[in-house]
């Protein structure tokens, strides 16, 4: 198919990537997760969507004609997340100095836009959003990572930002806190699922009782 690349990664899951063809292209932020729920919806025994594409698991080659006119016709759910922080983070003013920002311009930078949860991994509830705003995403990872990482700390590394769901090891930069449920504390089930957006917003107490989404 035009601007698709279909590959067999097992005996029972294709994976097909479109990276090229939607290369900055406004279908870019709901394609995955819309192939993935049109995928499931048709009766394909499961189906995981990625940044750039979608894997389905089933014993025959999927269809994809129909999974792509599925898609476009009944387009995956998402929710929009508000979430308060307070930028205060051990490795803020590091991450602005080696960004060559002051610390207001990388919060001004980091609250601007909404961010799309790409994929859910490293830990129950640990959502990988993005893309980062060109000016600061351009660090990576810690060269020494953290052993301990508070719950509800913001971070960014690369092109992400991400909200640690528990305590946990970690190598981003941490910038921020927030009091947000990220997570269902008896399910340990994250409440940012992808497709969802999430958009943070500074402030000043650090004990804010946050407001329903």
């Amino acid at each position: 198919m035009d601007g698709m690349e279909i590959v067999r990664i097992s005996e029972r899951a294709w994976c097909a990537d479109f990276a090229a063809e939607v290369a900055g292209a406004e279908s870019r932020r709901s394609r995955p997760v819309d192939l993935a729920h049109a995928a499931r919806s048709l009766g394909y025994s499961d189906a995981v969507p990625t940044k750039t594409g979608v894997t389905v698991f089933s014993d025959s080659p999927p269809d994809w004609e129909q999974i792509l006119a599925m898609a476009a016709a009944s387009p995956a759910e998402s929710t929009a997340h508000r979430v308060e922080v307070h930028y205060d983070g051990p490795d803020l003013s590091e991450a602005a100095e080696r960004l060559g920002l002051s610390v207001a311009e990388l919060v001004r930078s980091h609250t601007a836009q909404s961010y799309e949860c790409v994929a859910v991994g490293f830990q129950p509830g640990f959502a990988y959003l993005g893309d980062l705003p060109d000016m600061i995403g351009r660090l990576p990872r810690r060269a020494s990572p953290r052993a301990h990482v508070p719950s509800g700390t913001v971070a960014i590394a690369g092109r992400q930002t991400a909200i640690y769901p528990g305590d946990s090891p970690g190598g981003w930069w941490l910038i921020g806190r927030t009091t947000w449920p990220v997570r269902d504390a008896e399910t340990r089930i994250g409440h940012i699922a992808v497709g969802d957006t999430v958009q943070f917003s500074e402030i000043s107490d650090p004990e804010a009782r946050h407001p329903n989404d």
